[in-house]
């Protein structure tokens, strides 16, 4: 007989893998020969031309693991390929439980996006906390905070802004406009609102409002605009219809309105954007703005200025999701996310580590977007990466990415599986994709994997890992062709096993 201390901890540790090997296939030990994957794998994807999907996914064995890194890099110069920003159902506020807010994989669906990611901060209403300008028009007003700006021929800048607005009525007399578009606060004595807003104010007994009508959209900052009093009265409800904005008062704004508003007056206002540097900036060029904080790269250095921008300590060191935008000296973007808080799967970034991993990308300029449960992106029609939370977080807003698609490429019918039987929690399988004739297309570089139901993440060589009991699907796209399979999830057994590790083929 062997000596029992000696060597029972070695036959439990063969036994269990010997469990482990048979509970994700049924088959022998032997015939699977798992071969352990320590190394980080590297994939990049081709979702259109000139856009790219690169994914990394780091071991726990390694210093930096495990971490999940998905990164979008976008050639604004490749013809048809341009990056926008997008309110979540394409106004600020909304009815729904949401308060207007919506997950960026149907918000790219519905607008036709071939990839996209979340943006800025928010304050669980449909708001964006910062400025948000789309398509020319601004939307919501700075926050001096750092925002990333996109013009017309896909020239990318970050800067702070100020917000400095005023509206005129005849004899020169003014009164400052506090914000746009958002729910007002006691602080708030003059706001203006847009048709982008809602089909109307909101209700407040405190507000006193004017409609001035004649004002055409988008409306630039820096640009004088004039409308005509047509309707004036209190307690919010106010209608938004096109070519109207409304000025809705409180306390002192609320006074101005009645002394120098009645119907049939003529007023002027001027929405002033300033930038915090030297630099002059043609708002008339500018396609897209959104706010995000705080600044990571400047030139090429790594400059976190999250206490000039209000941003604690703790949000700075604290491991946490992260998503962020960035320029590389050629003028190419990047969109970056990376998942955490999932200990086995995803450990998440601090905000210098995250300026390390941008500068790994080539970014040369860069700033940090809203995290933790926001973190997604979508290519391929489907989530990408692993949100914290399991499921898609509905946000304000997002950075939409098109890209023209030949409608001509021939179909390819895709077929993926045949349907596993039920995962455990921790299990990992790799899935198997062909086309009609049966030749295998896992490592295609043209096709994209991604998951739906929050049960799991599926990396961009083809590999499956159950993460949460419930039921979902595993899809693969290739170009205008998908096909998925769903999955179903249960939890982890009484015994805690390794879990096993499928080899990866080879990166193509």
């Amino acid at each position: 007989m062997f000596p029992t201390v000696r060597y029972r901890p070695v036959l439990c540790l063969l036994l269990s893998l010997a469990a482990a090997l048979l509970l994700e296939s049924g088959q022998p030990v032997l015939a699977q020969a798992p071969m352990p994957v320590t190394a980080t794998r590297r994939v990049v994807k081709q979702v259109a031309a000139g856009v790219e999907l690169i994914q990394e996914v780091i071991p726990a064995s390694s210093p930096e693991g495990p971490l999940i890194v998905n990164v979008l890099r976008v050639d604004p110069k490749v013809k048809g390929v341009r990056v926008e920003a997008a309110l979540g159902q394409d106004r600020v506020w909304g009815l729904d439980a949401t308060f207007g807010r919506e997950i960026v994989s149907t918000l790219a669906a519905r607008r036709g996006a071939v990839a996209g990611v979340n943006a800025g901060f928010f304050p669980f209403l449909g708001n964006p906390l910062g400025i948000h300008l789309e398509n020319g028009d601004l939307i919501t007003e700075p926050n001096n905070r750092a925002a990333f700006t996109l013009t017309a021929d896909g020239t990318a800048s970050f800067d702070i802004f100020s917000f400095g607005s005023v509206v005129r009525a005849p004899g020169e007399t003014f009164f400052p406009i506090n914000g746009l578009n958002r729910k007002p606060s006691r602080r708030d004595a003059l706001l203006l609102y847009t048709p982008r807003f809602f089909s109307a104010t909101l209700k407040d007994a405190a507000r006193y409002e004017v409609v001035l009508a004649g004002v055409r959209g988008p409306i630039t900052p820096g640009k004088d605009y004039a409308g005509t009093v047509t309707r004036a009265g209190a307690g919010g409800m106010t209608p938004l219809a096109a070519d109207t904005v409304v000025l809705s008062g409180g306390d002192a704004g609320a006074e101005w309105l009645r002394a120098n508003a009645a119907p049939g007056a003529r007023l002027r206002f001027r929405l002033t954007v300033g930038v915090n540097t030297p630099k002059t900036l043609n708002w008339e060029r500018v396609r897209a703005s959104v706010a995000g904080g705080p600044r990571l790269l400047t030139a090429g250095r790594v400059t976190i200025t999250a206490a000039e921008e209000g941003f604690g300590a703790d949000f700075v060191t604290t491991r946490h999701p992260r998503t962020a935008v960035a320029a590389t000296r050629d003028g190419k973007l990047l969109l970056i996310t990376v998942d955490g808080r999932q200990k086995s799967l995803s450990r998440g970034v601090s905000l210098p580590e995250l300026a390390a991993l941008l500068l790994k990308y080539k970014a040369w300029d860069a700033m940090n977007l809203d995290g933790g449960g926001s973190t997604a992106m979508v290519a391929g029609d489907g989530i990408v990466n692993s949100p914290s939370s399991s499921l898609e977080r509905p946000v304000a807003n997002a950075l939409l990415v098109f890209a023209d698609v030949p409608s001509s490429a021939p179909r390819q019918p895709l077929s993926l599986g045949p349907a596993p039987a039920p995962f455990v929690v921790g299990q990992k399988r790799a899935m198997s994709l062909s086309n009609a004739s049966g030749a295998p297309l896992t490592g295609h570089p043209r096709i994209i994997w991604s998951t739906t139901g929050g049960v799991g993440f599926v990396s961009q060589d083809g590999v499956f890992v159950a993460l949460r009991p419930g039921a979902g699907t595993v899809r693969a796209a290739l170009g205008a062709e998908q096909v998925s399979v769903p999955v179903v999830v249960v939890g982890a057994p009484a015994q805690t096993l390794p879990a096993p590790v499928v080899p990866v083929p080879a990166n193509p």
